[in-house]
């Protein structure tokens, strides 16, 4: 009897199947897809400067998981589960990063990515000179770069005066003296006054000649 209301129901289901009263919706298999990087260059970066940059992908389901090996030419480098790709590089050169993206269904893909990494920017810096009425009475500026050492500039001289040192504002600096160069920066001549003058010392030096003359004449006398 059961057997009897078993295929009953069973040609029952077939025929409403058959008329369309019962729909049965297709078993549709769903192939789990890898994902794809889809990030083709990365911009240049600057040494010593903070370097950010978002890595993209697709394919799969979302929720990427993203690894580097490259990440010791970075001081403080990561990459971020989001894709962001930070830190701040070293020194200059040209890097290749190879980069991985997991997606959440266990697939991946590596791509390697080449990285420009500038030098720092150099920043240059003038130092100029015044003689203070010296002779000569102008020396030619220098522009080198920060952190260059510069030979300061032999004594000039000055008619009564004796060259005491190229001060730069604060210190006082020895002609020929090694001077390293970090701001733009004047350095004055420093005079000091001598006890007499050219001019001074050739008119003692009349007056004595002219004493002992006549004190030759006196005593020849």
């Amino acid at each position: 009897m059961q057997t009897k209301s078993r295929k009953f129901l069973s040609v029952l289901l077939a025929l409403l199947m058959m008329a369309g009263v019962i729909a049965v919706a297709p078993v549709v298999a769903h192939a789990a897809q890898a994902p794809t990087i889809t990030t083709t260059s990365l911009p240049n970066a600057t040494a010593g400067v903070f370097y950010s940059y978002t890595l993209e992908a697709t394919g799969g389901p979302t929720g990427w998981t993203w690894h580097c090996e490259d990440e010791g030419i970075f001081n403080g480098f990561a990459v971020r589960n989001t894709g962001v790709f930070d830190g701040t590089p070293l020194a200059a050169g040209t890097f290749y990063i190879s980069f991985q993206a997991d997606n959440d269904a266990g697939y991946s893909e590596w791509k390697t990515l080449t990285l420009v990494v500038d030098g720092a920017p150099v920043t240059n810096y003038t130092v100029t000179y015044n003689t203070d009425g010296g002779t000569p009475a102008t020396i030619a500026p220098v522009t080198v770069a920060s952190g260059t050492a510069i030979t300061l500039p032999a004594a000039p001289a000055k008619s009564g005066s004796i060259f005491k040192g190229w001060k730069d504002g604060i210190t006082t600096y020895a002609a020929g003296a090694s001077y390293t160069v970090t701001a733009n920066k004047t350095f004055t001549a420093q005079w000091a006054k001598t006890i007499f003058s050219t001019r001074y010392e050739a008119t003692i030096l009349n007056w004595l000649l002219f004493f002992v003359g006549f004190g030759f004449i006196w005593m020849w006398f």
